[in-house]
């Protein structure tokens, strides 16, 4: 396993980072293509869509941290798994955690019982 290398599907992943990341991307697909076709895994039904993985470790010059990801119904490795990576890097090797993404959801307060839909008549 080598660095992340410019024209690597990994490459994106190594940007802005102060230590030197080893890993390798790669994509499970649940169905196979026919002839050249290419498939966006974003098209297809949840349960066909393709895992997404990454192994890496770094620092890559005295690794102290190694990481395998794997994403269940994630896309491509690069997009999904390898940021999932990235984070856990940061986080190990740098101390910084990642920010939270903002949700749509409404906060139940304690105690309180969310509310039951009415059954269909």
């Amino acid at each position: 396993m080598g660095t992340m290398q410019p024209g690597g599907t990994g490459f994106s992943l190594v940007r802005g980072a102060p230590y030197l990341m080893a890993g390798k991307t790669g994509t499970a697909q649940k169905i196979s293509r026919r002839g050249g076709a290419s498939v966006d895994p974003h098209q297809l039904p949840f349960h066909l869509r393709h895992q997404a993985l990454f192994v890496g470790y770094a620092p890559a010059d005295n690794p102290t941290i190694a990481i395998a990801v794997a994403v269940e119904h994630g896309g491509f490795g690069a997009s999904t798994a390898g940021p999932i990576a990235r984070k856990v890097f940061d986080a190990w090797l740098l101390g910084t955690m990642p920010e939270p993404k903002p949700t749509n959801a409404v906060p139940v307060a304690a105690g309180v019982p969310a509310p039951v839909a009415a059954p269909a008549r």
